[in-house]
C-alpha cells in the first residue's frame, strides 16, 4: 500500500507557472505539467483565484491530452480578469476533481496597449446618365478597445463623407 501511495503522489504536477510568477494576459502564456502513465487521458485546465471576491473560476481548455505536458493560452484582450495576485491553475479530471494545482501567481497586462486594434473601410461610387455624375466616399471607420478590469469600453469613430452624393448618383441612374 505504501508503494501505491507514493505512485499516486507523483501523478500530475504543475511546473509552470511558477510561484510568484507574473502573467501578462495580453500575451500568450504557457501552462506546463508532468504526468505518469497511470494518470487520466485528458485534463480540464481552469484558472482560479479564490482570493478574489467573488472568486474566479475560468475554464481555459477542456479535453487536453495529459501526455502533451503543456498548453499555451492565447492572449486574452477581451479578458474580464482583474490585475491581481492569487491566481492558480487547476488541472482537473473529467468529473471535475482537482488533480494538481499551481502555486499562486499574478496577472498583469489587463490594460495593455498591445490589445488595441483598428480597422477602416472606404469606398467610392460614381454614376453617369445623360451627362450628370456624382461620386462620394462611402465610409471610413476606426475602432479601438480598451479593457479596465471587468469593465470594457469601446470607442468607435465614424465619418461619412459624400454619402448624399452617392444617393444622388444612384438616383440619377433610375
Amino acid at each position: 500500500m505504501g508503494a501505491a501511495l507514493a505512485s499516486s503522489a507523483m501523478a500530475v504536477t504543475v511546473t509552470a507557472p511558477k510561484d510568484n510568477a507574473t502573467w501578462d494576459i495580453s500575451e500568450d502564456n504557457t501552462i506546463k505539467w508532468t504526468s505518469v502513465s497511470t494518470d487520466t487521458d485528458t485534463l480540464k485546465i481552469v484558472l482560479v483565484n479564490m482570493n478574489a471576491s467573488p472568486s474566479i473560476s475560468k475554464v481555459i481548455a477542456a479535453n487536453v491530452s495529459t501526455s502533451d505536458g503543456k498548453y499555451t493560452m492565447d492572449a486574452d484582450c477581451s479578458s474580464d480578469l482583474d490585475q491581481a495576485y492569487g491566481y492558480q491553475i487547476d488541472l482537473k479530471n473529467a468529473a471535475g476533481g482537482i488533480l494538481a494545482q499551481s502555486s499562486q501567481f499574478s496577472i498583469d497586462g489587463v490594460n495593455s496597449t498591445s490589445c488595441s486594434s483598428s480597422a477602416s473601410a472606404s469606398g467610392s461610387s460614381s454614376a453617369t446618365k445623360t451627362g450628370s455624375s456624382a461620386s462620394g466616399t462611402a465610409a471610413s471607420a476606426s475602432s479601438s478597445s480598451t479593457s479596465t478590469g471587468a469593465a470594457s469600453s469601446i470607442q468607435i469613430n465614424k465619418e461619412f463623407v459624400g454619402l448624399g452624393a452617392m444617393f444622388i448618383g444612384a438616383a440619377a441612374l433610375l
